[in-house]
């Protein structure tokens, strides 16, 4: 597997761990990488997002977000010389409303 598809598995494994409400295994997938967020004005890490997500993130009784996360627009750099790369991409978050269906 390319470095790139890699990169790409891994956003789309965020958005369906958010799916899921597994913001652990969202969190998880970042856990080497510092991140570039729009609520931040410095590069967060895996536990600063996971704590974002759980004070963010609003669950259901039964355990679901009600949410549809998106990622588009992806951009991948890969320096396979220095081993290192950079991804930037659009995360967008379809939620449903009360009485209106996902």
């Amino acid at each position: 597997m390319s470095s790139a598809t890699a990169i790409t598995n891994l956003l789309y494994r965020y958005a369906e761990c958010i799916s899921n409400s597994d913001f652990a295994g969202a969190a998880a997938l970042f856990r080497r990488a510092q991140l570039k967020v729009s609520w931040s004005d410095t590069l967060v890490d895996s536990k600063e997002l996971l704590h974002s997500m759980e004070k963010q993130v609003v669950i259901d009784p039964d355990r679901k977000t009600k949410t549809k996360p998106v990622v588009s627009n992806t951009i991948i750099e890969i320096n396979e010389t220095a081993g290192t790369a950079t991804c930037r991409s659009y995360y967008t978050v379809i939620q449903s409303a009360p009485g209106i269906p996902l």
